[in-house]
């Protein structure tokens, strides 16, 4: 259980990273003030992106334990969705020997360069292939049939079974349309593929949930790259494979559930 004091922090922790992020903000507008004014979303990510290669290992580090024994399990082709800078790859190196292939789905192109360099110190080296795309259906297909994973005919399409396994770290809470992503991602996992993940999720507690709602009115999405932290993630995940009749194994656990920022970490495993 959790100590009053380490509660009191998840409270307050949110409020810190919105501080932190708010710096890089202002020196991203003293810097490129042209941007701030013509091209939003692209200042909003520039801001973000040098933030997060300060204090994206940082994260990574926090992240629970529980998260390493779901990665050992990865296996073949991998679709990592939103690595960023690469930060949570150190996870994957005592298993690097059993995956023969990563495609990494990064848009944000400030954070390739310590992408690759990590993926390189993690020993997936040349297995390891960004995207610079999104996780959405109508941008990443396109990608994946320029690297030839899939036919032509796919594009429009993400009915195509193609990976062995699906990586999602920290990244579902910041996609414009999250259902139908995790559909699509669904689709292009092969039968007895993993899907694993480690999302921030909508809080349990009432107290958590009002410091949700207060952190958004007060900007957080948009000084957090787009995160959104009152999602039903975990409902979202198992009802992807509801149309297959549900899940072959779901394995999946809430932590801190009370704070702002709880984590839900696990595998599912497709029919």
């Amino acid at each position: 259980m959790a100590s009053s004091t380490s509660v009191i922090q998840g409270y307050l922790e949110p409020a810190v990273f919105m501080f932190l992020s708010s710096l890089f903000f202002i020196e991203t507008a003293i810097t490129s003030p042209k941007l701030l004014f013509t091209n939003f979303t692209a200042f909003r990510d520039k801001a973000f992106g040098k933030w997060w290669l300060m204090v994206g290992k940082l994260a990574a580090e926090s992240t629970p334990k529980s998260l390493d024994n779901h990665i050992a399990k990865l296996r073949g082709v991998v679709l990592d969705v939103g690595p960023g800078a690469g930060t949570q790859l150190f996870r994957f190196k005592p298993n690097a020997e059993n995956i023969t292939a990563v495609y990494a789905v990064e848009p944000n192109t400030l954070l390739h360069k310590s992408l690759a360099m990590r993926a390189e110190e993690a020993g997936l080296g040349g297995k390891y292939h960004i995207l610079t795309c999104g996780a959405e259906s109508e941008s990443l297909i396109p990608e994946l049939q320029k690297a030839g994973l899939l036919k032509e005919a796919a594009i429009g399409a993400s009915g195509t079974p193609i990976f062995d396994g699906v990586c999602c770290l920290l990244v579902l809470c910041t996609v414009p349309f999250p259902v139908e992503t995790i559909d699509g991602l669904y689709k292009l996992l092969k039968p007895g593929g993993r899907f694993t993940f480690c999302e921030h999720v909508v809080a349990t507690t009432p107290v958590a949930k009002f410091l949700q709602k207060f952190y958004h009115f007060f900007g957080w999405k948009t000084l957090i790259g787009g995160c959104n932290m009152t999602r039903d993630t975990g409902k979202w995940l198992v009802d992807a494979a509801r149309g297959d009749g549900g899940w072959k194994e779901v394995n999946y656990e809430p932590v801190h559930p009370n704070i702002p920022l709880p984590w839900l970490v696990g595998t599912l495993v497709k029919r």
